[in-house]
């Protein structure tokens, strides 16, 4: 097989985009047994690992019923690049090709989901707005409902629009109960 370490870069890089910004299809073995995903944020700096919380309800047949769980997710999107293009490392295609990511899962209190979930659900907001941003760097911040029937994915970059302000503040204020939780 010939290398071709460039090619093989985007292919990875591509492969967590897509297993990060769908959760739904993440591998099984990254998902939480008899719960179902509920909600997803994340941010995507430029130069730092980018972190992905996804939350978790239990299934309605298990009872009693858990509590509510979060994982975070972090691609160490840096390791990956350096580790793919080390010259001096022998090539091994599942080695090289799968994306580091460092999972770690906690338990929340039913109340704090449940009052987070009330708050987000009375965010009013335009979602087709015109923003002036001439920016290249940065963080790229999302929030997504992962319902079956009812969902909603919204993004914005580091210089936030104004029109989205509410849901930026409920976004720092849930990041900052994580970061906490996660340290």
């Amino acid at each position: 097989m010939i290398e071709n370490r460039e090619t093989e870069w985007q292919n990875l890089q591509a492969k967590a985009t897509q297993m990060l910004e769908n959760p739904r299809i993440l591998p099984n073995d990254l998902q939480i047994k008899q719960f179902n995903q509920t909600l997803h944020l994340w941010i995507s700096p430029t130069f730092t690992p980018e972190k992905h919380w996804i939350f978790y309800t239990p299934q309605p047949q298990i009872n009693p019923q858990p509590n509510p769980m979060v994982q975070q997710i972090i691609w160490h999107r840096e390791k990956d690049f350096q580790r793919l293009m080390n010259s001096e490392i022998y090539w091994q295609d599942e080695f090289q090709t799968r994306p580091t990511f460092e999972i770690k899962t906690i338990e929340i209190e039913s109340e704090f989901y449940q009052k987070i979930c009330s708050e987000l659900s009375k965010i009013k907001l335009s979602p087709f707005i015109e923003v002036e941003s001439d920016g290249r760097d940065g963080e790229i911040f999302g929030v997504e409902t992962l319902d079956l029937f009812y969902s909603g994915r919204i993004i914005w970059w580091s210089s936030s629009a104004v029109e989205w302000q509410e849901l930026i503040d409920w976004y720092e204020e849930v990041r900052k109960f994580l970061e906490e939780k996660f340290k």
